[in-house]
């Protein structure tokens, strides 16, 4: 199949890390692959050099010019790559992208899916941008959804023509070997931005470091939380306790031997840094975060913890409930790593190009059907 994939970037985000790993593996299985951003950067992932590339930051920067019409041209030029591409399947990721990516495609034999990575119920913070997007959404050819909570959001209409594949995890993240000690060192990551919570996850080990002296806190991103974070830190003199070195350029390498994984946040579509830290072992604590994405890989007891989101106490409880049983917690992360054996990149690429061909095939019937 010729395949275009659009997204605003592919640098600093675990959707854009996604996109990475789904273009280099459709074109390693001899698809032809167009990959489109709307921004280039240094830090971005690795990319296949089979997999053209085009870019849209110089001819149509966002510090040039009117917004809108700037809009329209991105438009337009995704319309071009798709004709001369003579494109089956234009796959876009991200609000932004997949609302040009459906009018790019609009009366175009090249069909449009487009993949949610997001909980709607967030994301739309009015009436009218869940209709506006549901309205866009419809005139897709396909959709993909992240977790069955997100899907049910929509309307059967829709539903009909989705799918749920989850994300894909890199195969170092499986390539951990248990270590025959771990650090007393809880780990998280992620953007310091308000919606990961990292404020609730620091009072949180900020009230049981007087039980648990021995364990540290590291917080690996950047974002526009840090300096209140480092306030937050400063307020409870726990600067030696708890670190905040920034994005870290081998997470796999810097957080294997951890003795726990925490996801805090209020929110999230399918959390990739959850899914990391499972296939490595690590013994997890999630929020019930809205989206669902947590609930769906995480059974409470069983290979993690799941806590009601913004509680403090109960995140508090569920550190200590760790840090006071080990042989608990390294069993935690024993189960959570034969779960994570469903995150394969193999297993999910069969599944994204099992749906390509129905779709490809007008499996879908879509338009027959609305």
């Amino acid at each position: 199949m010729n395949i275009v994939c659009y997204i605003n970037r592919v640098y600093g985000g675990g959707a854009e890390r996604v996109m990475s790993v789904l273009v280099n593996e459709l074109s390693k299985r001899g698809h032809t692959v167009h990959l489109v951003t709307d921004y280039t950067a240094q830090n971005e992932y690795a990319i296949s050099p089979d997999v053209a590339r085009s870019s849209m930051d110089g001819e149509f920067s966002r510090h040039k010019g009117n917004a809108l019409l700037r809009t329209f041209r991105r438009i337009s030029k995704l319309r071009k790559i798709c004709i001369e591409e003579n494109a089956d399947i234009l796959i876009s990721f991200m609000r932004e992208a997949n609302f040009k990516a459906v009018l790019a495609t609009s009366f175009m034999k090249t069909k449009s899916i487009i993949s949610v990575r997001i909980d709607p119920a967030s994301a739309y913070r009015t009436k009218l941008q869940g209709i506006i997007a549901i309205c866009f959404y419809s005139i897709a050819d396909a959709c993909v959804f992240q977790t069955n909570q997100v899907l049910q959001w929509y309307p059967q209409w829709i539903q009909k023509h989705a799918r749920v594949i989850i994300n894909p995890i890199e195969s170092s993240f499986f390539d951990i070997k248990e270590p025959t000690k771990r650090k007393k060192e809880i780990i998280s990551y992620g953007r310091l931005s308000r919606q990961k919570r990292f404020d609730l996850l620091i009072n949180a080990f900020a009230s049981v470091i007087p039980e648990h002296p021995e364990f540290h806190l590291t917080i690996y991103g950047d974002g526009d939380q840090r300096a209140d974070l480092e306030k937050l830190i400063a307020q409870y003199g726990i600067e030696s306790k708890v670190s905040l070195p920034g994005r870290s350029h081998n997470i796999a390498s810097d957080t294997h031997d951890a003795y726990a994984f925490v996801l805090s946040s209020d929110y999230e579509g399918l959390p990739n840094g959850l899914m990391e830290a499972m296939a490595m072992g690590l013994p997890v604590i999630s929020t019930d975060c809205k989206g669902g994405g947590a609930r769906a890989i995480v059974q409470n007891g069983i290979n993690g913890i799941l806590v009601s989101v913004n509680d403090e106490a109960m995140m508090a409880d569920a550190l200590r409930e760790y840090m006071d049983h080990e042989e608990t917690a390294l069993e935690m992360g024993r189960k959570a790593r034969e779960t994570a054996e469903n995150f394969k990149t193999e297993v999910i690429i069969n599944q994204w190009e099992e749906f390509l061909l129905q779709v490809a095939e007008n499996k879908m019937n879509k338009k027959n059907d609305i």
